[in-house]
């Protein structure tokens, strides 16, 4: 028989003094990670918190300054800077000029004073807040309005190899002076130069599983169905379907407009 005391109770503190004791825990951790300029596990750290790599921004504003039309102030003298792997949100009161601030950071708004600065050859994304949809197409369409380049050359070989099936194209010739000629007229030969092509492209842009990847992500955003049209959507809806839009085109730097 083994006895023991009995534990004595924990005593049960206040919120404030948690969170005084919880923010005294982190700062001790934070400075053990930074100590002498930062090795690979505060960097880490820090990346994983979503604060970014420090010293790699991709976007800044340097001493920005935009007024309205009206004559408001809306931003004197802002500057900010976005680091690479960064998770940032922006607070503020409406009118404040939350999305203004986003669209001079994607570059769409160009009314303004000051130096707006992103990284080269960098993708950027934005989701407004009432985001447009191409009323007159079903909603997988719209959604692959977001990899158009992918969904050209999927589609070309597969019209190419459509006639190819079907017996090939006229061959009827004409089409002179470098102008592109419709597939219809095309020679079997001449189609099967076109498939080799395409394919060459659909393999370049590692699309050939383009519609199945689009339809799963629209079931992991809850999209409505692909065949319905933007008529019929909610606003909540609509906004699904622009965000999947979105992120299939894979930008480097996502705004989001009040998701």
């Amino acid at each position: 028989i083994m006895l023991a005391r009995r534990p004595r109770p924990t005593p049960r503190l206040s919120p404030q003094c948690t969170f005084r004791r919880w923010l005294a825990k982190k700062k001790k951790g934070g400075n053990r990670g930074t100590k002498g300029g930062g090795g690979k596990g505060g960097d880490a750290a820090r990346t994983k918190g979503g604060e970014g790599t420090p010293g790699q921004f991709v976007a800044r504003l340097e001493h920005v300054h935009k007024v309205l039309p009206g004559g408001r102030v809306l931003f004197n003298d802002v500057s900010l800077g976005l680091l690479s792997g960064a998770k940032v949100g922006i607070l503020g009161p409406n009118g404040a000029g939350k999305s203004s601030l986003l669209r001079l950071l994607a570059g769409t708004d160009s009314e303004h004073e000051g130096n707006v600065w992103r990284a080269p050859s960098l993708r950027v994304g934005m989701l407004e807040q009432e985001p447009q949809l191409d009323e007159s197409r079903c909603v997988l369409d719209n959604v692959l309005d977001g990899v158009s380049d992918a969904r050209n050359a999927l589609d070309r070989f597969e019209a190419v190899s459509a006639l190819i099936e079907a017996g090939g194209g006229g061959g009827g010739g004409g089409g002179g002076g470098g102008e592109a000629r419709p597939l219809e007229s095309l020679s079997l030969e001449e189609l099967l130069g076109e498939q080799a092509a395409a394919g060459d492209a659909v393999e370049a842009l590692d699309c050939w599983n383009l519609r199945l990847e689009a339809r799963t992500a629209m079931e992991a955003l809850r999209c409505p169905p692909g065949e319905a049209m933007p008529a019929v959507l909610s606003g909540g809806q609509r906004r699904r379907v622009a965000l999947c839009r979105l992120l299939l085109s894979k930008p480097e730097l996502l705004l989001l407009d009040e998701p």
